[in-house]
């Protein structure tokens, strides 16, 4: 999962650590598009409804994987926590704060669809996914926009799920020993 369940194109700007910014919205009167590549704006119309999250950075033991059944609903990013050594953690920033809201829908113990909103300042980016889950990893494919019309958010992810939260574990690629734990609540 985005995101979030994955490190998209917004969430390499968290770790990149820009200028800082409103987090914004997708709300009409929010700011939508961005500059270069696909930003799905026709892929779904779901609200960035979620707190506006900067990322931390962590010496200690990161969390372990456990599985778990999907529930379908609205999930918005809590937390977002990369593990790593104290020399990584020497050059981290934080980086803009960021909102990102998972809509899991078609719920099955093997696979779920889902809608994913992110927004940093008047950047939106939306996709949709399909994901097939397999003990505690779940694959995503991304159906819109089309993985070759720009960044692509489908990959693999381990996670823990429950009723009431989403927890998403990538190993950052180019970062050895460096995982990113997202935590996605329930929305009520």
């Amino acid at each position: 999962m985005p995101g979030s369940l994955k490190l998209g194109a917004l969430g390499v700007a968290v770790f990149l650590a820009a200028p800082l910014v409103d987090c914004g919205n997708s709300r009409p009167g929010g700011g939508s598009g961005g500059g270069g590549g696909a930003t799905g704006e026709t892929c779904n119309a779901i609200a960035a409804d979620g707190p506006c999250v900067s990322a931390t950075f962590s010496t200690a033991t990161p969390p372990t994987p456990a599985g778990g059944a999907f529930a379908a609903g609205t999930y918005n990013l809590a937390s977002e926590t990369f593990y790593g050594s104290a020399q990584v953690e020497a050059t981290f920033a934080p980086g803009q704060p960021f909102r990102q809201t998972y809509a899991l829908s078609d719920v099955t113990s093997t696979s779920i669809t889902l809608d994913l909103v992110e927004t940093l300042g008047t950047y939106v980016a939306r996709a949709h996914e399909t994901a097939a889950v397999s003990g505690m990893t779940a694959t995503f494919t991304q159906t819109c926009p089309p993985a070759d019309a720009g960044f692509d958010w489908g990959e693999s992810d381990d996670f823990t799920a429950t009723s009431i939260s989403i927890t998403l574990f990538e190993p950052l690629t180019g970062m050895s020993g460096v995982i990113v734990v997202r935590v996605y609540d329930k929305a009520p």
